[in-house]
């Protein structure tokens, strides 16, 4: 572990935590809103100062706090980074920063730049935290924003299906990772371990027998269910279908479900701990998620829920790549990870434009919107493509190291994920070319010249384009840096498949 001389996790907490108790408090929304924007900048630029630094340390070990807590009478530090959360912080650090400058301004008030910013400190806890036991706090205090920004929202039918959504996440979550945590603190009390609870050493040592079959299952749960896969992925599409919110875009960004899989699941827990092969189950599940989210898709009528189940398909496709045996398809599933936030942060910024627009993202009622709002169009194919995998784009660097690497651990999965990514680019055209292009039916809602792009969407879009072309085009930096990452992952391998981890990561 690296100390560092400031500390800069401890701010990336407290600031966006501090702006959001204040934001929810003041009766002016335009101070609101600047110290907002504020705020999301000053966290954008503690993230890229971390992530310089953890480059410069070389992307191995952690870069901690200076300050130490002491629990059970054993001081620790209690905040860090490495090269698998720092990556991850910065991304949700810049959607925050487009969030405030992009979103309509009847979806920006005190009260969601308040969750906004809360769920920003919070998640930024859930990435640095070094303690289990804080781990789990956050994990379930990252999830009440959202649940209360959800208690306004109605469903098409008029129904409060999205309340109703979230408070079952919490509590589905919630339950198995406190059951866990509480297992796993009691076995190593049991056997006298002076910090029963730090990660690092928890990953150091393991944990075996019967207690880490039950840990395992149930911290097993709480990812199933925070990563949405299939059957439990209705949380995702509801929250789309009544937003998507900024809020909602850092939540799902952070992939809470695929952190804990990577911060411990996979390290900390063996196959011989779990008695089946854990890694293979976790790949069968996510392709599984990721297929039949694409195929629900293409099922769908509303553009929001067709940003959703790709959100959700993706999202599956992830755990593929970090399930996998071969260090390609691990940095893959990181690499993955990065490109999907940025590029499903510009889906839904253009979905709630066209929303903010016409009143309607039912594509039944929509088409031809090229003709009055082409820059818009343009957005909505970029990063549509962007998403599936665009030669070019960041995404297809993740996906060509994706398939690579999974095609060493699980060739027939490899396969079908390759029709999940085929599936999924039929639904983005298909959702493109019935809102943007052809001859608009009768029932059409009808835009007039003029509502084009404002300028502060423009600056996010050209943002957001101009990031995942630059680490498309120039990926080195960001693969090498997830690559340290997929080789830690790789080192925890239970099964005895080639890793590789020794090897250069495959770059397209």
């Amino acid at each position: 572990m690296t100390r560092l001389s400031l500390p800069l996790c401890l701010l990336a907490v407290l600031v966006p935590l501090g702006a959001g108790l204040l934001v929810g408090r003041l009766r002016d929304l335009r101070t609101a809103r600047v110290i907002a924007a504020v705020a999301a900048t000053l966290v954008f630029g503690l993230m890229v100062a971390l992530s310089i630094l953890m480059r410069n340390a070389g992307a191995s070990g952690y870069l901690v706090d200076p300050w130490q807590l002491s629990l059970w009478g054993s001081a620790r530090p209690v905040l860090g980074v490495d090269s698998l959360s720092a990556p991850v912080m910065a991304l949700i650090a810049f959607i925050g920063v487009i969030a405030m400058v992009a979103w309509p301004r009847h979806m920006t008030t005190q009260r969601s730049l308040s969750a906004l910013l809360v769920t920003h400190g919070l998640v930024n806890g859930l990435l640095t935290s070094l303690d289990l036991g804080f781990f789990t706090i956050l994990w379930i205090a990252s999830t009440v924003p959202a649940l209360l920004e959800a208690r306004g929202a109605r469903s098409a039918d008029g129904s409060s299906r999205p309340k109703r959504a979230w408070a079952i996440l919490l509590v589905a979550t919630a339950v198995p990772l406190l059951a866990a945590t509480a297992v796993l603190l009691w076995a190593r009390l049991s056997a006298g371990v002076a910090a029963p609870l730090h990660l690092p050493d928890l990953v150091a040592e393991g944990l075996t027998g019967r207690p880490g079959l039950v840990v395992g299952l149930l911290m097993g749960l709480a990812v199933f269910t925070r990563s949405a896969l299939v059957p439990v992925h209705g949380w995702v599409s509801q929250s789309f279908e009544n937003g998507p919110s900024g809020t909602l875009l850092l939540f799902w960004a952070t992939q809470p479900g695929a952190y804990l899989m990577a911060r411990v699941l996979l390290p900390v827990f063996s196959s011989a701990s779990m008695g089946v092969p854990l890694r293979p189950l976790l790949a069968l599940l996510g392709l599984f998620t990721a297929v039949y989210a694409a195929l629900l898709g293409l099922a769908q009528t509303d553009l929001k829920r067709v940003v959703g189940f790709l959100a959700v398909s993706y999202g599956g496709a992830v755990l593929v790549g970090l399930a996998s045996t071969h260090v390609d398809g691990i940095g893959g599933g990181l690499v993955l990870w990065l490109s999907l936030g940025l590029a499903l942060t510009g889906l839904a910024m253009t979905t709630v434009a066209v929303d903010a627009r016409t009143g309607t993202t039912d594509m039944r009622r929509l088409g031809g919107l090229s003709r009055s709002l082409p820059r818009l169009s343009v957005c909505f194919l970029i990063f549509g493509m962007a998403a599936v995998g665009l030669p070019g784009m960041l995404g297809f660097v993740a996906e060509d190291l994706l398939i690579h690497g999974v095609v060493e651990s699980y060739p027939w999965i490899a396969a079908a994920l390759l029709v999940a990514t085929v599936l999924n680019g039929i639904n983005v055209m298909r959702a493109f070319t019935r809102v943007f292009l052809g001859e608009a039916p009768a029932t059409a809602v009808r835009v007039p010249r003029g509502r084009e792009m404002r300028q502060r969407e423009r600056l996010a879009a050209v943002a957001l384009v101009g990031l995942l072309l630059a680490l498309g085009l120039m990926p080195q930096t960001i693969v090498s840096l997830r690559a340290d990452a997929a080789v830690d992952l790789s080192g925890h391998l239970s099964e005895h498949a080639p890793t590789h981890a020794g090897d250069a990561p495959h770059t397209p």
